[in-house]
């Protein structure tokens, strides 16, 4: 019995991208969350964790919580609770408790001493209205979990897409707000962001939610002229304003160049955070939607408004980067998909660079897509860039670096910037096969962005005791914690580990000494 509860507390402390997060010692913030509930209740958890994989033991009886996990479960974040605890948001197209409605919300709750609370599937039965469920694969970001926030009495907010008319008439796919009890998880009530709102026939993908004050601020990729704005063709960048009861106010469309006129591309934002002055959001779209003289090429761009929507400062990284950087071609930054913002207001971001040589890599050559973090004060100034290119990867910890690796979610605390990501081969271990990806996590010197040490589920490393066998198939992480001295890095994987393989995809947590990098064993 104490086995199974001790599996039980550790399956479900994982996973997927970005939140405000808290542990006893220090307060800061982290890319999937937003809770500025104003309480002085200490959050989060006062215990380790260690790892696990959800796989074939998490099934009915004596083994596990759940009647069946031979969907895909993945798309999993993880919330540290206001009042002590934690939360973890997800989805699963399994029938873990109840039928199953395709890509259902999974919420389970745990108490701050990391025993198991409470497990809340919100398919078929819950939620009458769930037909088709509710989407995650959004602008190319296929393991973006849900968005959370928290309301005044610390009870969590779920911000999600949905392909069912849960609360409203549908349009295509809508924005869902469902606001529900940290005692039991019960619905206290839904909002749908559908044809009342919007006629529009538009697809809005969440990317990120953000709570401010008494406003909840969620950055959405659209298709379409939502809630009367104009759209601009093809995708768009939606910035749309809730309260805290989840009654729509107003939204903001970014559907015309913002220097020069208009532009018929894609934009797309990838990652948003609010500042005390404003939004900062970054993506990726044609280099001349936020510059006067830059071309079609697509690239990253990061941008900086106030909270009317005018630009503060803009780079396309095609065109504009910020000076200072020590950039040979920043055409060659392709995707920022992950920001955060220490409490001195210094943002960072991350993402990866296309392949460059012979001098026309980012900053350094590289033979394939690299990983790369950079860092900008909250004027827009250039700190630092780190590339992982040819000249940083060729010293300790690194193994190699010799195909595509990219950085998905970042945290940074006042120790420093932890990153997890992927790659495709030799990174910070061996690894027996170019046709998959493995996990990749480590730790930067967040005022210089030296780095400070690196691991990865690698081969030579971990193949023994993680993975039975090489790495077959594919594995990718989902989202990063730190509490404590400890890092956590969840994920799905395709793989079957110490336990076998359940369904498609298995999600999984390991954990790291934060300051060692030193991997903790089951």
């Amino acid at each position: 019995m104490y086995k199974f509860t001790f599996i039980t507390i550790l399956l479900f402390l994982v996973s997927c991208h970005g939140h405000v997060d808290f542990d006893v010692a220090s307060s800061s913030s982290s890319s999937n969350e937003s809770n500025d509930s104003g309480n002085s209740y200490t959050p989060g958890l006062t215990q380790n964790l260690s790892g696990f994989h959800m796989g074939a033991s998490w099934l009915t009886g004596s083994s596990g919580p759940f009647s069946d996990l031979t969907g895909e479960d993945r798309g999993f974040s993880i919330h540290s609770d206001p009042r002590g605890g934690a939360y973890l948001l997800g989805f699963s197209t399994s029938d873990l408790v109840e039928a199953n409605a395709n890509k259902d919300l999974i919420l389970i709750r745990y108490n701050a001493d990391a025993s198991l609370d409470w497990v809340k599937h919100y398919g078929s039965v819950t939620l009458p209205n769930n037909t088709a469920g509710e989407a995650v694969f959004s602008a190319n970001q296929t393991d973006r979990a849900p968005e959370m926030v928290f309301d005044d009495s610390d009870n969590p907010i779920i911000v999600v897409s949905t392909q069912s008319a849960l609360y409203d008439t549908l349009d295509s796919l809508d924005v869902a707000l469902i606001n529900v009890s940290r005692t039991n998880g019960s619905i206290i009530w839904g909002k749908q962001y559908g044809q009342s709102i919007s006629s529009a026939n538009s697809q809005d993908y969440v990317i990120s939610a953000r709570k401010s004050g008494s406003k909840i601020y969620i950055a959405c990729v659209t298709d379409g002229a939502f809630a009367g704005n104009t759209h601009g063709g093809n995708d768009d960048v939606l910035i749309i304003e809730a309260d805290l009861n989840g009654n729509y106010l107003t939204s903001h469309q970014f559907n015309t160049r913002a220097v020069g006129g208009a532009a018929t591309s894609n934009e797309r934002v990838y990652a948003m955070e609010v500042v005390s002055d404003g939004l900062i959001f970054s993506g990726i779209s044609a280099n001349n939607v936020w510059s006067a003289t830059g071309g079609t090429t697509f690239a990253a761009f990061l941008v900086k408004t106030n909270f009317s929507y005018t630009t503060q400062w803009s780079y396309t990284f095609g065109d504009n980067a910020p000076t200072g950087l020590g950039i040979n071609n920043s055409g060659k930054l392709y995707l920022l998909n992950s920001l955060e913002v220490d409490s001195s207001g210094n943002i960072y971001a991350s993402g990866y660079a296309s392949a460059g040589t012979g001098g026309t890599g980012l900053k350094e050559d590289c033979s394939a897509e690299c990983s790369v973090v950079l860092s900008l004060t909250s004027s827009g100034a250039s700190r630092w860039l780190t590339h992982f290119g040819d000249t940083t990867s060729a010293s300790s910890p690194f193994v190699a670096n010799t195909a595509n690796d990219q950085i998905t979610n970042i945290h940074v605390t006042d120790e420093g910037l932890y990153f997890v990501g992927y790659t495709q081969d030799d990174l910070f271990d061996t690894k027996n096969s170019t046709t998959n990806t493995s996990v990749t996590v480590g730790k930067l010197n967040k005022d210089t962005g030296a780095i400070i040490w690196g691991d990865q589920l690698g081969d030579s490393k971990y193949g023994s005791e993680f993975l039975a066998g090489s790495h077959t198939s594919h594995e990718r992480p989902t989202d990063l914690y730190v509490f404590g001295d400890r890092l956590l890095v969840s994920g799905w994987t395709m793989n079957s580990t110490s336990e076998t393989n359940q369904g498609s995809r298995d999600n999984f947590v390991f954990s790291w000494n934060k300051s060692t990098g030193a991997m903790d064993s089951p």
